[in-house]
């Protein structure tokens, strides 16, 4: 008898898990390999004595419910909310990296099963002498004295630069870097949710 008792409260418990709503969209971090690059500073671009250290990271936004018409988000560096969202970091879908976005509307893209997007952090300044260090690193014979708004430097993909320059990324991971999303089910009903950046 009392084996059949817990039988049947595991039956209950499987029925219950498996009844659960899931939510409209969940985040998951990716180990992007996109390029980490150096480019000139878009805020001040006469600067002399730093570079932007600009890095990719990748989210795979899985979408669950049919009723999400609209997604956007807001990105937060050293738990501020960044505004400036052309000079301070950049958001493009990995199925077409050339195009900067600011949404995503699916009465104007296909809905899919998931979304892949790439944010390219443009806020991190790092000295000439580090950045020349970078270039001496992965043996890259060009100069970074006279960058242009439209240069760029690439170093290596984001997953081999996270492994080879744990400095770097610890200093990184001691601030609260992450990205907030709000999805739009209908006319009146929203779902928030936050993703801390894992550097």
């Amino acid at each position: 008898m009392k084996t059949r008792h817990r039988f049947s409260l595991l039956i209950l418990l499987v029925l219950l898990v498996s009844c659960q709503t899931k939510k409209p969209i969940e985040i998951k971090q990716i180990d992007s390999k996109e390029m980490v690059t150096l480019i000139p500073s878009l805020k001040n671009p006469s600067m002399k004595d730093s570079v932007v250290l600009s890095i990719p990271t990748e989210f795979r936004i899985i979408i669950n419910s049919s009723n999400v018409g609209y997604i956007v988000w807001r990105y937060r560096a050293n738990g501020k909310v960044v505004l400036d969202d052309i000079t301070d970091y950049q958001v493009c879908n990995k199925k077409n990296k050339l195009k900067l976005i600011y949404n995503l509307n699916f009465d104007e893209i296909p809905k899919d099963e998931f979304i892949d997007i790439i944010i390219k952090e443009r806020n991190r300044l790092i000295s000439k002498v580090e950045a020349n260090n970078l270039l001496k690193k992965y043996k890259i014979n060009k100069s970074i004295d006279h960058l242009k708004i439209g240069d760029t430097v690439k170093l290596v993909t984001y997953d081999k630069f996270r492994i080879e320059n744990k400095d770097i990324i610890n200093s990184l991971n001691k601030v609260q870097d992450s990205i907030d999303f709000k999805a739009m089910r209908d006319k009146d009903e929203n779902f928030y949710t936050s993703k801390k950046i894992n550097w």
